[in-house]
This record gives structure tokens, sequence and C-alpha cells, in this order.
């Protein structure tokens, strides 16, 4: 997904900073303060679409985590009470129901990554007209 994302936005809008960039020069008219204006507005579009993907991206990590978290706090809920230490088979059963739980997590955000990927390609189209 990111690759594809790379190939046909995030490349081509670098580029087109690029090109912006380059052609701030151009203006020989320009005072220093202006000709640095002129390129920082070329790479706002940019800067704005990879501070999209920086949070998207974050967020999808964050749930993830979250819902590691809870399965290993459902596991940590069944170990004694009175600070005994727990058989080597109930420690096993216990790790795989948190593995089991975490795996059920990444299949469930798998289902988001669809979802995911059309909110940073539309934002890259939306982003790559300014």
């Amino acid at each position: 997904m990111m690759k594809d994302l790379d190939k046909q936005y995030y490349r081509p809008m670098q580029k087109k900073t690029y090109l912006c960039s380059a052609e701030c020069m151009d203006h020989g008219h320009f005072s220093q303060e202006q000709l640095q204006q002129c390129v920082q507005r070329c790479s706002v579009p940019l800067q704005q679409a990879q501070q999209v993907q920086q949070q998207e991206m974050g967020q999808f990590q964050e749930r993830l985590s979250r819902c590691a978290q809870s399965c290993q706090d459902v596991a940590r809920d069944q170990l004694p009470i009175d600070g005994s230490q727990p058989s080597d088979s109930f420690m096993e059963k216990l790790q795989r129901q948190v593995e089991s739980c975490a795996g059920g997590c990444v299949d469930e955000q798998m289902k988001v990554v669809p979802r995911l990927f059309d909110r940073l390609k539309g934002s890259c189209e939306r982003f790559s007209k300014e």
C-alpha cells in the first residue's frame, strides 16, 4: 500500500515541489525572504500529505497497540489474586489466549486497511491539486 502511494502520489508531489522551488529561483527580483517564502509555499502540499500519512499510520498503530494491551489485560485479570505462582500449563494457556486475541486484533485492523488507503489516497489527490 505504501509503495503504491509513494509511486503514484508522493514522488510526483515531490517532483512538483522541486520543480516549483526551482522556478522560484528564476525570479531574480525576489529578495531572500521572498525566495524563501516561495520555496516554502511549494512544499506545503507535500508536507500536508505527509502529515496526514503520519497521523493515519500513527492512529492505526495506536489501535493495534490498544487492542493488544486489552488482550494482555484480560489475561492478567485471570492470574491468581493471592499472588501465588500459576502452573506452567496455566501460563501457557494464557499465552495462547493472548496470542490468539492479538491475532484477532491484527485481523480486525486489516479490514480497515482499504479505508485507510482510500483516506491517504484522497488526501494525496486533494493536496496534489493545490
